[in-house]
């Protein structure tokens, strides 16, 4: 909000919204094949590169029985962002 004031825009309204919503992720390959932004390394490369063996292990072995099982969540984030510019 500090940028868009300071760009010369007033009346500003910013809306965050968290959703936490059942994922659609069901397989544990498609879940290694995500990333949170297009930006972002897949968890596959993240284990992979930043993981030792025995913490892959323990990772993986709590965290894909819950994304096999259907009953994982997931959090969806996104702002918005509404603002008037002035005439000049």
């Amino acid at each position: 909000m500090t940028w868009a004031r300071g760009a010369g825009f007033a009346e500003i309204h910013l809306q965050l919204c968290i959703d936490i919503v059942p994922s659609v992720v069901t397989s544990w390959e498609v879940f290694l094949g995500c990333s949170p932004h297009p930006n972002a390394p897949t968890l596959r490369t993240v284990l992979a590169e930043h993981f030792s063996p025995e913490e892959r292990d323990f990772f993986v072995g709590n965290l894909r029985p819950l994304v096999e099982s259907g009953k994982h969540v997931t959090t969806d984030r996104i702002v918005y962002l509404n603002a008037v510019k002035p005439a000049p």
